[in-house]
């Protein structure tokens, strides 16, 4: 079922490189149509000359299913079912269309919870998404038809309002979803938990001009809302903006800390859940700094990359993910180590050198380091990040697709990115035992096969997800189940010198 054009199109292919491959429609001999992946190669004999064509097809009617639920799941949070970050934006810009057109207001309430570290942390990651769905339907009980409110990531949630005449109508809004935050939330087993939230107010045009401006003002509105102790609202002033520009002294903090040591690994296994073997880890950065005490990378990634000071934090992850590696191998341990590297190490060649001379120095089996990267992360910058990953495989690291199933997720996409693994996201498998996930993780385990990537689950906190994640046919694991975080020392301790 294709016409002409695309016929000529195909056999130009051929005759140019021998081989073709894409997605076409076929039909089945009861009439109906079916997407099909079909690669073509050109057979030639002994003179060189085409005898034949061989063609080997595939239905790809399941992935394309999954395809399009994950093309859901790229715009909309899979946990809340709100809008994520990529589609909120496209709302606020609109919005702020909409709003320069009729010379209307719109303003943004940016709403962060106040302990939910604490209950993530005290009673699991099942508890903290049950919390955070419901607080979701808290929210939403509390606002008109025409207002959007989406989740940031984390704790985080933004609301859109249009149409408003005074401040004081925010003022009264956000004050009714504080209330409600301050009220307790009775988990499972009627477990109550406190969290409350803070919620920073920026207003358009008063307050900024550009839908980015305005996202950016309504959240360092609600870092000074936070700064009051929490449940607390603030209106974005000027004062709030020269308080939020010093948080750019981060990077010479950074800079300061790596020079100091402050900078450390954690680890986190991850195991062959078959067998129960530890095949390798991740690395976690920890920052141990002087005056704000232990920090995660959540207290600083960010605004690290805001400033490219990420720049810093990459090399040092470099060279101390080669170092580990060094020793491991030379006590005989063939273990790997991954690590997250950011969108902006993929812009130019920097990381591929950095690897390269510290290969070279080092001397290791390179299929032992494994980098971490979202996918949106290349895709946004998809020609570069592409090249540069490449390059990176042919030199024998190996590249995983991080928190896969939250990105673009798309068959186009996934054809064409140079990786090597699928890490599913938590937010999936902690669904497993309530029937929802098993779908969307059977779907990404089929992806991975199809293309012939490897695959893993984080976030496993229980022996049932272990099981059913086995017969969903995925056997490579990581999560609170088998361990924690834990410090490089503590890690090689307890994994590998009992075997040495």
């Amino acid at each position: 079922m294709v016409d002409e054009e695309f016929m000529e199109a195909m056999l130009d292919t051929l005759i140019k490189t021998g081989f073709w491959r894409g997605e076409i429609l076929n039909r089945r001999k009861d009439g109906s149509v079916f997407p099909e992946l079909l690669s073509v190669s050109v057979v030639k004999n002994d003179q060189g000359e085409v005898i034949n064509y061989l063609g080997v097809f595939s239905d790809i009617t399941n992935l394309k299913q999954s395809e399009e639920k994950l093309e859901h799941l790229a715009h909309y949070d899979s946990l809340t079912g709100l809008p994520n970050r990529v589609q909120f934006q496209l709302h606020l810009q609109h919005a702020v269309s909409r709003s320069e057109r009729s010379n209307q207001k719109c303003a943004l309430l940016y709403l962060d919870l106040d302990r939910f570290k604490v209950v993530n942390d005290s009673l699991g990651h099942v508890a903290g998404d049950d919390l955070l769905k419901m607080v979701t339907e808290r929210l939403l009980s509390r606002l008109r038809a025409s207002d959007i409110l989406a989740r940031m990531g984390g704790d985080e949630f933004v609301l859109l309002v249009e149409e408003y005449k005074q401040r004081e109508e925010l003022e009264v809004l956000a004050r009714k979803l504080i209330a409600e935050m301050n009220q307790p939330f009775y988990l499972a087993g009627e477990q109550e938990v406190n969290v409350g939230g803070s919620v920073g107010i920026a207003c358009f045009p008063e307050d900024a001009l550009s839908s980015e401006d305005l996202l950016v003002r309504a959240d360092a509105a609600m870092y000074k809302a936070k700064q009051a102790g929490g449940a607390s609202l603030a209106f974005f002033t000027q004062d709030i903006l020269v308080e939020a520009s010093s948080r750019l002294t981060i990077a010479a903090e950074l800079k300061r800390a790596i020079a100091d040591n402050e900078l450390e690994l954690y680890l986190q296994p991850q195991l062959d859940s078959a067998s129960g073997e530890v095949v390798g880890a991740e690395a976690l950065l920890r920052w141990n700094h002087p005056v704000k005490g232990f920090l995660t990378p959540a207290a600083f990634i960010d605004v690290a990359e805001q400033t490219r000071a990420i720049r810093l934090v990459t090399g040092w992850l470099v060279k101390e993910s080669f170092g580990i590696i060094k020793r491991w191998e030379q006590a005989g341990r063939d273990l790997f180590l991954s690590f997250n590297i950011s969108a902006l190490d993929l812009a130019d060649n920097e990381l591929l050198l950095r690897m390269s001379e510290e290969l070279q120095h080092q001397q290791i089996k390179p299929a032992n380091i494994e980098l971490e990267i979202v996918e949106s992360a290349i895709i946004e910058n998809f020609q570069s990040a592409s090249a540069i990953l490449s390059r990176l495989r042919e030199l024998g690291f190996q590249v995983a697709i991080d928190d896969f199933g939250t990105g673009y997720s798309s068959l186009a996409y996934l054809d064409k990115l140079p990786v090597d693994k699928l890490k599913i996201d938590r937010e999936f498998t902690s669904k497993l035992e309530l029937g929802e996930g098993a779908g969307i993780v059977k779907s990404i385990v089929d992806l991975a096969s199809n293309f012939d990537l490897r695959v893993l689950a984080e976030g496993v906190e229980t022996l049932e997800q272990e099981q059913l994640l086995k017969q969903l046919g995925c056997h490579r694991v990581q999560g609170f189940y088998y361990s924690k975080p834990i410090p490089l020392a503590e890690f090689e301790q307890k994994y590998l010198l009992p075997q040495a």
